[in-house]
């Protein structure tokens, strides 16, 4: 295939289709290898990359480089306001949060945690309203 967004566009979609943990991480990473060569601004959902990247590397207890690539999450989030859902960007903070606490990292453990609790306020949707009282 002579088209590398186009190839880097099926890989994308392949990362998202079963069967394995591992063909989700492959497929993602060369995407995302390819969308950094031509730029992250092409792509709409480049955020959810990061996150599927960073999600598949702590599955695999790989946390310090779940934690790198859910860092560049919060670096191209910004890029497409279209297709950005806020629970995503709330799920990332708590894999970084996870991934920093079994690194015994708590200050940074804790800031992602405070994050998730600012963007529900921010966002004024706070869990406990839809399941009663924590």
């Amino acid at each position: 295939m002579q088209d590398p967004q186009l190839t880097a566009e099926l890989y994308s979609i392949r990362a998202d289709i079963p069967p394995s943990a591992e063909t989700h991480l492959l497929y993602n990473l060369k995407a995302l290898e390819i969308q950094r060569r031509i730029g992250f601004e092409y792509f709409p959902y480049i955020q959810n990359r990061f996150f599927g990247i960073s999600s598949s590397l702590y599955s695999q207890a790989n946390y310090k480089q779940s934690i790198s690539y859910g860092r560049e999450f919060f670096d191209v989030w910004h890029l497409d306001s279209v297709h950005r859902d806020p629970r995503v960007y709330i799920f990332q903070c708590d894999l970084l949060g996870a991934a920093y606490l079994k690194l015994h990292n708590y200050d940074s453990s804790r800031w992602y945690y405070s994050k998730i609790i600012e963007e529900l306020k921010k966002k004024k949707i706070l869990m406990w309203q839809h399941y009663g009282t924590v």
